[in-house]
């Protein structure tokens, strides 16, 4: 998450997700999917 010094903290984020997509997969195995309901996430160093 490095990237996030170059580039917008939601970038950053979409781009991991992209590289990193099957530990985000094993990490949500099992969680219900939703649409449309806005959540928000918390990052810490």
């Amino acid at each position: 998450m490095l990237e996030a010094q170059d580039v917008s903290f939601k970038k950053a984020a979409h781009n991991w997700i992209d590289e990193n997509q099957k530990k985000v997969d094993k990490w949500t195995k099992g969680v219900d999917k939703v649409e449309g309901k806005a959540i928000e996430l918390a990052s810490t160093p």
